[in-house]
């Protein structure tokens, strides 16, 4: 501990036994490790009472903290604490003191024992309005209590719970289908991790159930797995600064209709926003790719595919996260060439596709080869059910051991079901 213009005056009046107290403490700086808080200043007065215990007002003020972080600074901005301390035989307790800050609300617990140097400090409190750069605007409510441990640090334990008011991550946004609200256990790990166990996430399309930590450069880790409305059983794996993490996604089953299943997203965070790669399994087999996703200020995320391929079909475009899906338009070259729009219809997906081929084989299962083939439909990923309206002409078809000279078919189906 270290600081600058550290100043303490203490007027006493009156006998010892019963004496009437002032004092004001100021510091124009404490420091704490890295740490830094400016402009302190602590005053009181009150009187000592005969044979009781002695009430000792405190009336704290703080303007900022640095060292932790712009997020940590953003709560605590002009600092205030007000309550009353009780001392007697070597203890203090106090009255629940109010605590506020530019973004914090609550109120704070003392029980000490100076002699055995044990304390136990709980902080009931809101921190509302918290905007966090490239997420958004939340709401925070906690409980938690910090009480030493055998190394003369302390622990912490408690529980805290969130809610989403803004949520500026357009590609997040798509994937919660809305604004999410999350529970989590914390816990003060022995290398000063902070631990959030049973972290649940709630939003409209998105159940999540997590276990992970906050570093003390600020940075978190977590693991979870959970469901999505749309896409099916997930695993999802965060590592990095929460705005913009590392982020690994496996998708079990994410379009029946296309045979997708164990899809995996790995996204590397960079000043543009990430750099995506992807592979897993569809009806026409294996697939990988790579892209990027955009995520310019104030403005929706885009989803730049710079190549998607299976069997030597490739496709690449752009695609913008908009309310309901995504927005836009992929090209296809290789041995099938043609286009996949895709828009949002009453906020369900819809895909549009004008596809020809010409000598294209792959490898599925089951394994299909087209001598010719061209391919009009519009497919729309109801959550109840896919629906599809297509009309098909194809020459020299075989999948598996089947092999048909001449087609020509209309299909209206939904969720597989139709003529």
């Amino acid at each position: 501990m270290g600081g600058r213009d550290i100043a303490a005056r203490m007027r006493l009046d009156g006998p010892f036994s019963a004496a009437r107290f002032e004092y004001l403490l100021t510091a124009q700086q404490l420091v704490f490790g890295k740490t830094v808080i400016s402009n302190v200043k602590a005053k009181g007065e009150g009187r000592a009472a005969k044979g009781g215990p002695m009430l000792i007002p405190v009336s704290l003020t703080a303007s900022k903290l640095e060292g932790q972080g712009d997020l940590a600074a953003s709560i605590v901005r002009n600092f205030a604490l007000d309550g009353v301390l009780q001392f007697q035989d070597g203890k203090i307790t106090s009255t629940p003191m109010k605590v506020r800050g530019d973004k914090l609300k609550g109120d704070l617990i003392v029980i000490a024992d100076l002699g055995k140097g044990t304390y136990d400090v709980g902080l009931n409190g809101r921190i509302d309005g918290l905007f966090i750069q490239g997420l958004g605007i939340v709401d925070l409510q906690t409980n938690v209590r910090a009480v030493p441990d055998a190394k003369g640090a302390f622990t912490l334990a408690g529980k805290a719970a969130a809610v989403m008011r803004r949520l500026d991550n357009g590609f997040l946004s798509t994937l919660a289908g809305g604004l999410p609200r999350l529970t989590t256990d914390l816990s003060l790990g022995a290398d000063a991790r902070l631990m959030l166990r049973n972290l649940r996430i709630d939003a409209p399309q998105l159940k999540l159930t997590a276990n992970g930590y906050r570093r003390t450069d600020g940075t978190f880790n977590f693991t979870g797995a959970g469901t999505h409305s749309k896409y099916g059983p997930l695993k999802l794996a965060l590592d990095g600064r929460i705005e913009r993490p590392k982020v690994d996604l496996v998708l079990e089953r994410p379009f029946d209709a296309a045979g997708l299943k164990d899809v995996a997203v790995h996204l590397d965070p960079d000043a543009q926003g990430f750099v995506l790669t992807t592979n897993g399994q569809s009806i026409l087999g294996p697939f990988d790719g790579n892209g990027r996703i955009l995520l310019p200020q104030g403005g929706n995320a885009v989803i730049a595919v710079d190549r998607l391929s299976v069997d030597g079909v490739t496709a690449s475009g752009q695609l913008t996260a908009v309310t309901g899906g995504l927005q836009g338009q992929l090209d296809l070259k290789g041995s099938v060439t043609g286009t996949v729009a895709l828009n949002p219809v009453n906020g369900v997906q819809q895909l549009q596709t004008e596809l020809q081929a010409r000598d294209a084989v792959f490898d599925g299962p089951p394994a299909l080869a087209v001598r010719r083939a061209r391919l009009s439909a519009t497919i729309i990923l109801d959550p109840s059910g896919t629906n599809m309206d297509a009309t098909l002409q194809a020459r020299g078809i075989r999948v598996g051991t089947m092999q048909i000279g001449r087609l020509a078919a209309n299909a209206k189906l939904v969720d597989g079901t139709g003529t």
